[in-house]
């Protein structure tokens, strides 16, 4: 595999349970110096396994309270809001208040530093099974969608779905007579019999009943 920059992303992200441990404050030294909050992680399984994401604290990050790291943030526990947006207490380390016994669910992928090395870092943190609705749709508003659906799913559905072959007809249908029995044969020939010799006894019998071999099959 060709040696990874600083910065580059490799493998797949993964999603795992883990516990907050610490949490610091940093600043990039770029133009902007833009400020941000680092959150370090342990797997709640195994606290030997640890990760970090680094979450910013800039406008286009807190979106009014609906972007990613005020979301991360509500998700470890903290409302900036309640706190009075008093950041400096996410300086505190192991003794942050982010730091507790309640599980998150962290999104991690591995990231090459500036000398090609991977590291695990944390890129989403949601609380446990966060990715779902905000809130659950009224039963007027479901109903509404799901037709919404039902139309665009099952008008496609049912284009795509393949004719049903014609069944083949039964035995004994309008397109031929039914089959004539063993039985319903022998007394067709009786009366063929009876009709010819005008009312004579039937062929003699053999061990079957009668002598097939006079009767025309």
């Amino acid at each position: 595999m060709p040696a990874l920059r600083g910065g580059e992303v490799h493998g797949a992200e993964m999603p795992y349970l883990a516990k907050v441990t610490a949490s610091y404050l940093g600043q990039i030294p770029n133009e902007k110096k833009t400020d941000y909050v680092e959150i370090h992680f342990a797997h709640a399984d195994d606290p030997a396994w640890t990760a970090r994401g680094r979450f910013f604290l800039t406008e286009a990050a807190w979106k009014n309270g609906d972007g990613v790291t005020a979301r991360t943030l509500r998700a470890c526990g903290w409302n900036a809001e309640e706190q009075d947006y008093a950041f400096e207490q996410l300086n505190g380390g192991a003794e942050s208040p982010l730091v507790g016994d309640a599980v998150v669910e962290i999104v991690v992928a591995e990231r090459a530093d500036d000398s090609g090395k991977l590291w695990p870092e944390v890129k989403w943190v949601n609380e446990p099974g966060g990715q779902g609705p905000k809130e659950r749709l009224t039963p007027e508003a479901a109903k509404s969608n799901a037709d919404r659906i039902r139309k665009l799913i099952g008008g496609k559905a049912a284009k795509q779905k393949p004719a049903k072959p014609e069944k083949a007809p039964k035995r004994g249908g309008p397109t031929g007579p039914a089959p004539v029995g063993r039985k319903q044969r022998v007394q067709q020939a009786v009366a063929d019999h009876a009709a010819k010799h005008g009312g004579g006894p039937p062929p003699p019998a053999n061990d079957e009943g009668y002598d097939f071999d006079d009767i025309p099959f």
